[in-house]
Formats: structure tokens, sequence, C-alpha cells
């Protein structure tokens, strides 16, 4: 496709078929306003956002329709990235892979959307943007960089693995039982953003710093939990439960 769809894109069985979002060298805006798939046994092979043959050509895509795919690439230029916007409200069910370490951007626009496949791998996405809304991630995200960009919430179902968690927003984000953070926790403005964590977890990095503090940490696990932090942690208030909680480094904040 080198321009817009509208109309859905449906498979006559089980990860069949290839549509790729060519765009050209200066990152194409294009669009498909419909449904990628209908179901896990009626889904699209391949999804290629930006081309997969011609290096130069990068796309910023938006689809206004759940997904069905087995994979998804993001194909990027020389130097700049491949984007996925999925449109307020939608789904996507598939993996989300980059062709380049570093590269490739996923945007969830809003409203209750939920990604159920793997985002990235050993090729990490350069960044991940959610929390306008509700986000859910089913499984591992692996990111250069998660921007919670809104008030609403990111529900991290697997492990999340880069270089920062980044609060750009007052938002919410939600780790569940036996997941971790393997990154540090940033925030661009003080006492904003909150971190809840239900069971046992480890967050590898620091949490926050001296002048942008978290404004909430609640580590809300039963009796038999443990939440370890192996670096600082900043936060207005750290809100402890029946669980443990293990701060390797320093905390800065109240503790209740």
């Amino acid at each position: 496709l080198n321009s817009n769809l509208t109309g859905n894109i449906t498979s006559g069985g089980d990860n069949l078929g290839t549509v790729t979002l060519s765009g050209d060298g200066t990152g194409k805006a294009q669009s498909i306003i419909g449904n990628i798939g209908s179901s896990t046994s009626l889904d699209l092979g391949i999804l290629n956002i930006g081309s997969d043959t011609v290096s130069a050509n990068y796309s910023k895509t938006t689809i206004n329709g759940d997904v069905f795919a087995n994979s998804t690439v993001l194909n990027n230029g020389a130097t700049n990235s491949s984007e996925l916007i999925l449109a307020s409200g939608k789904n996507i069910t598939s993996t989300i892979t980059t062709a380049d370490a570093n590269m490739g951007i996923l945007t969830l626009a809003g409203g209750i959307q939920t990604v159920t496949g793997q985002v990235g791998n050993g090729n990490k996405l350069a960044e991940v943007n959610a929390g306008n809304g509700t986000s859910t991630f089913v499984n591992d995200v692996y990111a250069t960089n998660l921007d919670v960009e809104g008030t609403g919430t990111v529900n991290l179902d697997g492990n999340f693995t880069g270089t920062a968690i980044r609060y750009n927003d007052n938002g919410i984000v939600n780790l569940a039982d036996g997941k971790n953070i393997n990154s540090s926790i940033t925030s661009d403005a003080p006492n904003q953003g909150t971190l809840n964590l239900v069971g046992t977890s480890t967050v590898t990095g620091q949490v926050g710093d001296a002048t942008n503090n978290l404004k909430e940490i609640n580590a809300n696990g039963i009796a038999g939990k443990t939440v370890t932090f192996a670096n600082n942690v900043y936060a207005t208030n750290t809100n402890i439960g029946a669980g443990t909680v293990d701060i390797k480094g320093n905390l800065t904040g109240a503790v209740n």
C-alpha cells in the first residue's frame, strides 16, 4: 500500500498473507480504516509498517480498527523510525517487533486498549507511548522507553525491559505479580506518577530523582510477597501492605 485503505482486510485461514504500508523516504502518513483479520485463527501472516524491501522507506501508519496478525514488523528508514498508531479503543493481537534495534514506535492513542503479543525482543523498540486511557500489555515489552503520556493507566502483565519508564503526566503503572521492571523509572515533573506493585517483583533501576520524584508507590502484596528495589527510590509516599519491601539503595520520602 502506497496510500490509504478504507475497508477490512480478511484472511481465509490462520497466518495467511502479507500487507505492507510501504511509506517513503519522508515517513509518509498512511491509514487503514478498517479491521485487519478477524480472529486468532483468521489472522494476517505479516503486517509491515514501512517497506521491508526499500531500506529508506518508513511509514507513520494509523490503524482505525482491530488487528489480528501473526507478526507486526516496524521497518525503519536509515535514521528514522516507522510508527504504528493504534486508534482509540482499538486492540492488536500480534507480536510487534522492529527490524532495527532501538528504532520503531508504537503509540496507543487512548480509550481501553490491549496488546496481546510480545512487544520487541532482542531488538528493542525506540519508544512505546501509552496511558491515554487504559493500556494493557499482556506479554513482555522490550523498548528503550515506555512513555506514560496521559493521566490514565498502563497495565504491565509481563516484564518491561529497557532504559526507562517515563512519566510524562500523572499516570498510573500497574505491575502484575511475578513480573519485573528492568529499567529506571523517571518523571518529568515533581510529585508525579503512581507505581502499583501487587505481588513479588523487582525494579532494577533508580526510581525518580531528587528533583522529580514519583507521587506514590504502592507495594500492596499479601504476606509472603516481596518487592525489591535494587537502586535508590525517590517518592513522596511509599505505601506498604502486608508483604515485604526490600530497598537495596536509599529511600527518600515518607513510608506508610
